[in-house]
Protein backbone atom coordinates (compact mmCIF):
# COMPACT_ATOMS: atom_id res chain seq x y z
CA UNK A 1 0.00 0.00 0.00
CA UNK A 2 1.31 3.13 -0.87
CA UNK A 3 1.54 5.58 2.09
CA UNK A 4 -0.32 9.20 1.63
CA UNK A 5 1.19 12.40 2.99
CA UNK A 6 -0.81 15.02 3.96
CA UNK A 7 0.94 18.66 3.14
CA UNK A 8 0.88 21.12 6.66
CA UNK A 9 0.71 24.37 6.20
CA UNK A 10 3.65 26.09 8.25
CA UNK A 11 2.31 28.36 10.47
CA UNK A 12 4.87 30.99 11.81
CA UNK A 13 5.05 31.45 15.48
CA UNK A 14 3.34 35.04 16.57
CA UNK A 15 6.16 37.56 17.94
CA UNK A 16 5.57 38.74 21.22
CA UNK A 17 4.58 42.33 21.95
CA UNK A 18 7.60 44.36 23.83
CA UNK A 19 5.63 47.70 25.28
CA UNK A 20 7.95 50.70 25.53
CA UNK A 21 7.39 54.15 26.93
CA UNK A 22 9.36 56.76 25.90
CA UNK A 23 9.93 59.81 28.63
CA UNK A 24 11.57 62.93 27.56
CA UNK A 25 14.29 64.09 31.13
CA UNK A 26 16.00 67.17 29.76
CA UNK A 27 14.27 69.91 31.20
CA UNK A 28 15.53 73.69 31.70
CA UNK A 29 18.39 75.16 30.58
CA UNK A 30 21.78 73.20 29.32
CA UNK A 31 25.15 74.64 29.29
CA UNK A 32 27.32 75.35 26.20
CA UNK A 33 29.32 71.89 26.15
CA UNK A 34 27.67 69.80 28.26
CA UNK A 35 28.50 66.32 27.86
CA UNK A 36 25.93 63.23 28.51
CA UNK A 37 23.05 65.10 28.53
CA UNK A 38 19.89 63.16 29.19
CA UNK A 39 17.04 63.70 26.52
CA UNK A 40 14.64 60.28 26.41
CA UNK A 41 13.97 57.54 28.64
CA UNK A 42 13.02 54.21 27.35
CA UNK A 43 11.22 52.11 29.69
CA UNK A 44 11.03 48.53 27.99
CA UNK A 45 8.54 45.82 29.43
CA UNK A 46 10.27 42.58 28.27
CA UNK A 47 8.03 39.87 27.69
CA UNK A 48 9.50 35.92 28.57
CA UNK A 49 10.89 35.18 25.51
CA UNK A 50 14.47 36.22 24.07
CA UNK A 51 14.66 39.46 22.81
CA UNK A 52 17.07 42.06 21.42
CA UNK A 53 17.24 45.37 20.53
CA UNK A 54 18.98 46.20 17.48
CA UNK A 55 18.30 50.20 16.49
CA UNK A 56 16.36 53.16 18.01
CA UNK A 57 15.35 56.15 14.87
CA UNK A 58 15.14 59.37 16.77
CA UNK A 59 14.24 62.70 14.93
CA UNK A 60 15.12 65.85 15.83
CA UNK A 61 12.86 68.93 17.05
CA UNK A 62 13.82 72.68 17.67
CA UNK A 63 14.73 75.77 16.95
CA UNK A 64 18.43 75.81 17.29
CA UNK A 65 21.31 75.11 15.02
CA UNK A 66 22.31 71.45 14.06
CA UNK A 67 25.72 72.04 15.04
CA UNK A 68 24.84 73.46 18.26
CA UNK A 69 24.56 69.40 18.90
CA UNK A 70 28.11 67.40 18.97
CA UNK A 71 26.38 64.02 19.34
CA UNK A 72 22.98 61.61 20.03
CA UNK A 73 23.93 58.07 21.53
CA UNK A 74 22.58 55.21 23.64
CA UNK A 75 23.72 53.90 26.73
CA UNK A 76 22.50 51.35 29.25
CA UNK A 77 23.66 51.00 32.65
CA UNK A 78 26.48 53.42 32.46
CA UNK A 79 28.10 51.84 29.22
CA UNK A 80 27.46 53.78 26.10
CA UNK A 81 26.07 51.41 23.28
CA UNK A 82 25.83 53.03 20.08
CA UNK A 83 28.33 55.10 18.17
CA UNK A 84 28.12 58.95 18.48
CA UNK A 85 25.30 60.27 15.23
CA UNK A 86 24.26 63.56 14.81
CA UNK A 87 20.79 64.64 12.73
CA UNK A 88 22.06 65.62 9.16
CA UNK A 89 18.81 68.09 8.91
CA UNK A 90 15.77 69.71 11.05
CA UNK A 91 12.85 67.01 11.76
CA UNK A 92 15.20 64.54 9.64
CA UNK A 93 16.37 60.86 11.45
CA UNK A 94 19.25 60.14 13.96
CA UNK A 95 19.79 55.96 13.81
CA UNK A 96 21.45 55.09 16.57
CA UNK A 97 22.68 51.22 15.92
CA UNK A 98 23.37 49.49 19.19
CA UNK A 99 25.59 46.59 19.91
CA UNK A 100 25.06 43.20 21.84
CA UNK A 101 21.79 44.25 23.48
CA UNK A 102 19.82 41.28 24.59
CA UNK A 103 16.97 42.49 26.76
CA UNK A 104 16.50 40.20 29.85
CA UNK A 105 13.42 38.18 29.52
CA UNK A 106 9.94 38.81 32.03
CA UNK A 107 11.70 42.24 33.54
CA UNK A 108 12.07 46.00 32.82
CA UNK A 109 14.67 47.43 31.09
CA UNK A 110 15.97 50.94 30.39
CA UNK A 111 17.59 52.38 27.41
CA UNK A 112 19.05 56.11 27.79
CA UNK A 113 19.50 58.45 24.98
CA UNK A 114 21.89 61.16 25.46
CA UNK A 115 23.20 64.19 23.83
CA UNK A 116 26.43 65.73 23.97
CA UNK A 117 26.45 69.53 23.21
CA UNK A 118 29.14 71.84 21.56
CA UNK A 119 31.04 74.08 23.30
CA UNK A 120 30.41 76.70 20.33
CA UNK A 121 26.57 76.33 20.65
CA UNK A 122 24.15 78.92 19.55
CA UNK A 123 22.81 80.47 23.35
CA UNK A 124 18.50 80.40 23.33
CA UNK A 125 18.55 77.63 21.16
CA UNK A 126 16.56 74.91 21.70
CA UNK A 127 16.62 70.71 21.28
CA UNK A 128 14.73 67.86 21.90
CA UNK A 129 13.88 64.29 19.94
CA UNK A 130 11.44 62.40 19.20
CA UNK A 131 10.11 58.65 18.07
CA UNK A 132 7.86 58.64 16.17
CA UNK A 133 6.36 55.43 16.21
CA UNK A 134 7.14 52.09 17.05
CA UNK A 135 8.24 51.06 13.78
CA UNK A 136 11.24 53.51 15.12
CA UNK A 137 12.41 50.70 17.48
CA UNK A 138 14.14 47.74 15.81
CA UNK A 139 14.08 44.44 18.06
CA UNK A 140 14.71 40.75 17.08
CA UNK A 141 12.26 38.35 18.86
CA UNK A 142 9.41 41.12 19.24
CA UNK A 143 7.03 43.72 17.56
CA UNK A 144 7.07 46.88 19.51
CA UNK A 145 4.08 48.68 21.07
CA UNK A 146 4.57 52.41 22.04
CA UNK A 147 2.24 53.21 24.72
CA UNK A 148 3.12 56.84 25.05
CA UNK A 149 5.58 59.13 24.14
CA UNK A 150 6.90 62.76 25.56
CA UNK A 151 9.44 64.82 24.83
CA UNK A 152 11.08 67.39 26.91
CA UNK A 153 12.45 70.73 24.48
CA UNK A 154 16.23 71.68 26.52
CA UNK A 155 17.77 75.36 25.83
CA UNK A 156 20.89 76.31 25.63
CA UNK A 157 22.33 78.70 28.02
CA UNK A 158 26.57 79.78 28.68
CA UNK A 159 29.03 77.23 29.62
CA UNK A 160 29.14 76.61 33.26
CA UNK A 161 31.72 73.90 32.93
CA UNK A 162 35.28 73.88 31.93
CA UNK A 163 36.43 71.30 29.22
CA UNK A 164 39.18 68.25 28.69
CA UNK A 165 41.30 67.03 25.32
CA UNK A 166 42.45 63.55 24.66
CA UNK A 167 45.71 63.44 23.10
CA UNK A 168 46.81 60.09 22.54
CA UNK A 169 50.33 58.92 22.45
CA UNK A 170 52.73 56.27 21.20
CA UNK A 171 54.20 53.70 23.20
CA UNK A 172 57.90 53.19 23.72
CA UNK A 173 58.12 49.62 23.37
CA UNK A 174 55.80 47.33 21.87
CA UNK A 175 53.88 45.38 24.02
CA UNK A 176 55.12 41.51 24.97
CA UNK A 177 52.90 38.66 27.01
CA UNK A 178 53.45 39.24 30.05
CA UNK A 179 51.95 40.65 33.66
CA UNK A 180 51.56 44.41 34.15
CA UNK A 181 52.69 45.27 30.18
CA UNK A 182 52.09 48.64 29.56
CA UNK A 183 49.48 49.04 26.93
CA UNK A 184 48.46 52.59 26.68
CA UNK A 185 49.59 56.62 26.93
CA UNK A 186 47.53 59.80 26.98
CA UNK A 187 47.67 62.89 27.81
CA UNK A 188 44.73 64.60 29.57
CA UNK A 189 44.80 68.71 28.78
CA UNK A 190 42.22 70.76 31.28
CA UNK A 191 40.71 74.11 30.33
CA UNK A 192 40.31 75.00 33.99
CA UNK A 193 40.71 74.62 37.70
CA UNK A 194 38.66 72.29 39.93
CA UNK A 195 37.85 70.13 37.40
CA UNK A 196 37.63 66.29 38.79
CA UNK A 197 37.81 62.75 36.07
CA UNK A 198 34.78 60.81 37.24
CA UNK A 199 34.85 58.34 34.36
CA UNK A 200 36.89 57.17 31.13
CA UNK A 201 36.21 54.44 28.62
CA UNK A 202 38.84 53.21 26.06
CA UNK A 203 38.54 51.32 23.34
CA UNK A 204 40.85 49.13 21.86
CA UNK A 205 40.87 49.73 17.78
CA UNK A 206 43.29 46.20 17.84
CA UNK A 207 42.07 42.96 17.36
CA UNK A 208 42.68 41.96 21.05
CA UNK A 209 39.25 41.04 23.16
CA UNK A 210 37.94 40.35 26.36
CA UNK A 211 40.61 38.18 27.94
CA UNK A 212 43.54 38.60 25.79
CA UNK A 213 43.83 41.90 28.21
CA UNK A 214 43.45 41.72 32.16
CA UNK A 215 43.94 43.37 35.38
CA UNK A 216 43.78 46.69 33.79
CA UNK A 217 44.99 49.81 35.61
CA UNK A 218 45.70 54.11 34.72
CA UNK A 219 49.10 55.09 36.35
CA UNK A 220 49.81 58.51 36.71
CA UNK A 221 53.68 60.14 35.32
CA UNK A 222 55.28 59.29 38.28
CA UNK A 223 53.85 55.24 38.34
CA UNK A 224 51.32 55.32 40.95
CA UNK A 225 48.15 53.50 40.89
CA UNK A 226 44.83 56.04 40.50
CA UNK A 227 42.57 53.97 39.45
CA UNK A 228 40.35 50.96 39.95
CA UNK A 229 41.45 47.33 38.60
CA UNK A 230 39.48 46.13 35.44
CA UNK A 231 39.55 42.11 35.44
CA UNK A 232 39.30 42.10 31.42
CA UNK A 233 37.90 43.81 28.58
CA UNK A 234 34.24 44.20 27.71
CA UNK A 235 34.69 43.03 24.10
CA UNK A 236 37.12 46.21 23.10
CA UNK A 237 36.60 48.17 25.83
CA UNK A 238 37.72 49.19 29.07
CA UNK A 239 35.33 51.78 31.77
CA UNK A 240 37.50 53.35 34.31
CA UNK A 241 34.74 54.69 37.34
CA UNK A 242 36.42 56.45 40.08
CA UNK A 243 34.40 56.40 42.91
CA UNK A 244 36.10 59.45 44.87
CA UNK A 245 37.06 62.92 42.69
CA UNK A 246 40.22 62.70 41.18
CA UNK A 247 42.10 65.86 40.02
CA UNK A 248 42.92 66.79 36.72
CA UNK A 249 46.31 69.39 37.00
CA UNK A 250 46.72 71.99 34.49
CA UNK A 251 47.92 72.40 32.23
CA UNK A 252 47.87 69.05 31.40
CA UNK A 253 48.66 64.90 32.95
CA UNK A 254 50.26 61.92 31.73
CA UNK A 255 48.64 58.56 32.09
CA UNK A 256 49.96 55.48 31.42
CA UNK A 257 47.25 51.78 30.75
CA UNK A 258 48.61 48.85 32.24
CA UNK A 259 47.78 45.07 32.40
CA UNK A 260 48.49 41.56 31.71
CA UNK A 261 48.84 40.71 28.01
CA UNK A 262 47.48 36.97 27.26
CA UNK A 263 46.81 37.49 23.90
CA UNK A 264 48.60 35.36 20.40
CA UNK A 265 51.30 37.09 19.42
CA UNK A 266 49.06 37.96 16.70
CA UNK A 267 46.97 40.11 18.50
CA UNK A 268 47.31 43.95 18.10
CA UNK A 269 46.30 46.56 20.80
CA UNK A 270 45.51 50.00 20.38
CA UNK A 271 43.99 51.73 22.75
CA UNK A 272 42.22 55.05 22.77
CA UNK A 273 39.09 57.42 23.41
CA UNK A 274 36.24 56.36 20.67
CA UNK A 275 34.06 59.54 21.26
CA UNK A 276 34.48 62.79 23.39
CA UNK A 277 31.53 61.76 25.68
CA UNK A 278 34.00 58.43 26.69
CA UNK A 279 35.52 61.02 29.47
CA UNK A 280 33.07 62.03 32.06
CA UNK A 281 34.00 65.31 34.15
CA UNK A 282 32.95 66.99 36.05
CA UNK A 283 33.67 70.84 38.09
CA UNK A 284 33.51 71.34 41.47
CA UNK A 285 33.46 74.41 43.66
CA UNK A 286 36.96 75.44 45.23
CA UNK A 287 37.20 75.38 49.09
CA UNK A 288 37.89 79.17 49.76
Amino acid sequence: MMATFIAVPFVAAAESTLAVVAQGISNGSIPQGAQRVPVLKLILDVPCSDVSLESVTLIHRGLGRLSDIAGVYAMRDGVRISRVSTPASNNGPVILRLTKQELQPCKADTIDIMMDIASTADIGGQHSFIIRSSSDMEFIGAQASLRSIQAVVARIVPEMQRRVSFEQLSLLARPLYGVNRTVGRFRLEASGNNLVLREITLTNAGSARDGDVTNLALYNARGVLVSPIVPMLDDDSVRFTFTSPFALQQPSQLFTLRGDIRARRRQTINFSVEESSDVLTQTVRSRN
